[in-house]
């Protein structure tokens, strides 16, 4: 049976209005990725405080002004008209690090999730997993019999762990590296595919 595997965050869940929004309240130049956030506060990859500063935010209030990537309702709905076996594996903690906070990470979503339409096709703790690492998350990816995946992570796809026989797709970034993974930008290229 074929089955598409999808990450979430920045892959099904577009945080580009969260983005901007967060840039203005803080003084930031305007960006609308959550790459280019996190680029901007983690020069070099040295300070990932703001960086968790700015997760804790978009990940929480932030999610009042998140919405579904353009195209991905119409792309699940239409693998699940054909019988497409569906899920979602996300690396989302549980919550902020104290320091920062400590808010919860994946109840704040899982409110976020039940007034989207994602609900109509995946049910948290059956076809929608969250994982406590990337190693974890990778591990359910192997063991979850996908035949297509999909994220916007080149990491993902680059670790040792990654099953490369899955057609996969690169979401919305370039990485050069990846020859063998389809880069996309919307979810109707991965349909017209």
């Amino acid at each position: 049976m074929s089955h598409f595997g999808f990450d979430l965050d920045n892959t099904l869940v577009d945080y580009s209005k969260s983005c901007t929004i967060y840039c203005i309240k803080n003084g930031f130049p305007l960006m609308e990725t959550i790459d280019d956030l996190r680029s901007y506060l983690k020069p070099e990859k040295i300070d990932t405080e703001g960086w968790t500063i700015a997760q804790a935010w978009l990940y929480t209030e932030g999610l009042e002004f998140a919405t579904l990537a353009d195209g991905a309702i119409d792309f699940i709905q239409k693998l699940s008209d054909d019988g497409w076996k569906l899920s979602v594996h996300s690396h989302k903690s549980q919550n902020i690090p104290l320091k920062f906070g400590g808010f919860p990470l994946r109840k704040n979503f899982i409110n976020w999730f039940r007034n989207s339409p994602l609900k109509d096709f995946f049910e948290i703790g059956e076809n929608f997993s969250f994982y406590d690492s990337l190693i974890d998350k990778l591990e359910g990816i192997s063991s979850s019999s996908l035949s297509h995946y999909v994220d916007d992570l080149p990491k993902v796809f680059e670790s040792s762990f990654y099953p490369r026989q899955l057609k996969s797709f690169l979401f919305r970034t370039k990485a050069e590296s990846l020859d063998w993974v389809t880069q996309i930008d919307n979810f109707t290229e991965i349909k017209d595919l």
